[in-house]
């Protein structure tokens, strides 16, 4: 478990300068209030048809923060759940650093060049294949961030970390 979360902690390290390099110096700086916070949700979807096929939909809400990109580390139940695909085609957040993945955790980095505020942006979808019919869980786990369109990379996650039960 220690090398998992080495290599997990050497993952960050790279996903971060990887965000300081796109958004840091690219857009201009923006005062943030005390109050300014992003939200992660997760929300599961009855959509696919397949009762072996589960659609999870990734979605970051913010009010007063100007947001531009966010890292979501999931944990989910690798004997009862697989990631069969990822669909980003109608995320708010055009770009992408290649998803992460060790048994049980995933690593989601997308960010846009636009600034998004006051409302719900979807993140992506996520469509798990269920390996064993129990009930599994997907965490968010501490590590995830959203970080404010403000030059320095400020994140603004609330720290509200959400558990979906399927």
């Amino acid at each position: 478990m220690l090398h998992l979360h080495s290599r997990i902690r050497v993952q960050r390290l790279f996903v971060s300068f990887v965000f300081m390099a796109i958004f840091s110096g690219a857009l201009p700086s923006l005062a943030l209030a005390a109050r300014d916070y992003a939200s992660i949700d997760m929300q599961q979807l009855d959509d696919t048809g397949d009762i072996m096929l589960t659609h999870v939909r990734i979605s970051i809400s913010t009010e007063d923060a100007v947001i531009n990109a966010a890292e979501l580390v999931l944990a989910y139940d690798s004997d009862a759940l697989k990631i069969d695909h990822f669909d980003a085609a109608n995320s708010d957040f055009q770009m992408a650093v290649p998803n992460q993945q060790e048994r049980g955790v995933i690593n989601i980095v997308r960010g846009t060049t636009k600034g998004l505020s006051f409302g719900s942006y979807q993140f992506v979808d996520i469509y798990f294949a269920r390996t064993n019919p129990r009930r599994a869980y997907i965490n968010l786990l501490p590590a995830s961030q959203v970080t404010a369109r403000d030059g320095q990379g400020t994140n603004v996650f609330d720290g509200r970390l959400g558990k979906l039960l399927l």
